[in-house]
């Protein structure tokens, strides 16, 4: 009976709490639950506390310098895209630099500040493989 009730307020809050999303995100990538992000997030920490560790212990550093290199560069440019885009879709655009109404319309301007916002956020599961492969690299040196 308590595992019921306890099973039955979980789901009536996820559904009180999922209720609120932005539907024009629904069917970006990631977006659609927070199951796919909170699994990536739980593998992420396993394999960099737990799995990485373990798999790197006996084992050679990497030679991953012209990889970082190339990935640290994209990053950038992605970085600064994003920028480029926050600045067309907002702040050159009409929206000023204190805290303005969130725009739920479906218009060109709030839809590419959608896209923008969830590209930053999306940059975010990216910036995960730095970290990764960089603890793989340093793990492996130890």
């Amino acid at each position: 009976m308590a595992f019921s009730d306890l099973t039955s307020r979980t789901v009536r809050f996820y559904d009180d709490w999922i209720k609120d999303a932005d539907p024009r995100v629904e069917d970006f990538f990631l977006m659609s639950s927070p199951l796919p992000q909170t699994i990536i997030l739980g593998l992420y920490v396993y394999f960099v506390t737990s799995l990485g560790p373990k798999l790197m212990e006996n084992r050679k550093p990497f030679e991953l310098r012209k990889a970082m290199i190339t990935y640290n560069f994209v990053i950038v440019l992605f970085s600064v895209y994003m920028c480029y885009e926050f600045v067309m879709s907002g702040w050159g655009t009409g929206y000023s630099f204190r805290c303005d109404i969130v725009d739920y319309s479906q218009s060109p301007r709030a839809m590419r500040m959608v896209h923008t916002c969830w590209l930053y956020y999306f940059s975010k599961f990216v910036e995960l493989l730095d970290t990764v492969s960089m603890r793989a690299t340093y793990l492996s040196a130890l």
